[in-house]
């Protein structure tokens, strides 16, 4: 009998990317809707699909396969100043 196809390792990084595309495709479809009821269920699958992401990055994390460096004091300010209000 052979070992699986996919590591533990490689499940998660997969699983990762293809929630990351989930996200990336209802928040797409978020901004042209043009219906409140529809943008409403896309942004409560926008939540799920960030909630998600945000457990599996923690899994990966947990076990030593991703590291997550924080910003930096000028990497926060640069970021604000470029999505700040006029």
């Amino acid at each position: 009998m052979t070992g699986p196809l996919f590591q533990d390792r490689q499940m998660l990084e997969d699983a990762l990317l293809c929630q990351r595309a989930a996200a990336e495709g209802y928040c797409r479809g978020a901004g042209v809707c043009s219906s409140p009821v529809l943008l409403g269920e896309l942004l409560d699958l926008l939540q799920q699909e960030a909630q998600l992401c945000r457990e599996l990055s923690q899994e990966l994390e947990k076990r030593g396969w991703l590291q997550q460096l924080p910003a930096s004091p000028q990497e926060i300010r640069r970021v604000s100043d470029r999505f700040a209000k006029p």
